[in-house]
């Protein structure tokens, strides 16, 4: 184990950073994979986990240092380099701030199909922490192979069966016809009533069936759609 790793332990056990608890298996595992850093007695260093924070202590250190992020002095806070000053949002860290729309955290933590996530290299026309915006269906390209006729014809499925679970195995679609490109195939104005823009999540189904994203009577969607930015019609 590295000089530097050392000083940095013994700085968080001066801290009084608390060792792993010993009945706890999650924390101090021991066998072929070792115990983490905060293990109570001393490790042979060669083992996976040695050098490895375990679940406890990132839980302890991550309490820390959300509440030094967060304060008005916080040491963590992204400074803007023209005003000299802590700025007044921090897109990707899941809080909805001034002159944010949205806020989903970064691309592979974000779960809101209608909020652009903060990404490395964000697309130009993509804004982090933004709302989706929609494409009318005449403005899409599809794909040469016959699911636009498809999508059509869903569509108007759509509407006779609106509230019904639609799992028809026969609607399936590969895995890079991911959430953004269903909520911009199939939100069109004409059809905001029944909140499209939520109601085609992709992931929501297995094996990439497409469906609607809840069963009953439309109106207990509301709640949902209204989350989601879209205003809700019956």
């Amino acid at each position: 184990m590295q000089m530097h790793t050392l000083t940095y332990i013994e700085s968080l056990r001066e801290h009084r950073e608390i060792h792993d608890p010993e009945e706890d298996t999650n924390c101090t595992p021991g066998g072929e994979n070792g115990n983490y850093i905060m293990f109570a007695r001393a490790t042979s260093g060669d083992k996976r986990n040695n050098n490895k924070f375990s679940p406890c202590s990132l839980k302890s250190i991550n309490a820390v240092l959300n509440t030094k992020a967060k304060s008005v002095k916080g040491c963590f806070q992204v400074m803007d380099e023209h005003l000299d000053k802590p700025q007044d949002s921090i897109c990707g860290n899941e809080v909805v701030e001034t002159g944010e729309e949205c806020d989903c955290g970064w691309e592979e933590d974000c779960k809101e199909p209608c909020c652009y996530p903060m990404r490395t290299n964000p697309p130009h026309d993509e804004v982090p922490c933004s709302r989706c915006s929609f494409a009318r269906m005449s403005s899409v390209d599809f794909d040469q192979d016959g699911r636009s006729d498809n999508i059509s014809f869903l569509i108007k499925r759509i509407k006779v069966h609106t509230g019904d679970a639609l799992k028809d195995p026969e609607y399936r679609y590969p895995s890079n016809y991911g959430v953004e490109k269903f909520l911009e195939l199939f939100s069109e104005e004409d059809y905001d009533a029944f909140c499209l823009a939520y109601m085609f999540t992709y992931r929501d189904f297995e094996g990439g069936t497409l469906g609607l994203a809840w069963t009953g009577d439309l109106k207990n969607a509301g709640g949902v759609c209204e989350k989601n930015g879209k205003h809700f019609n019956t």
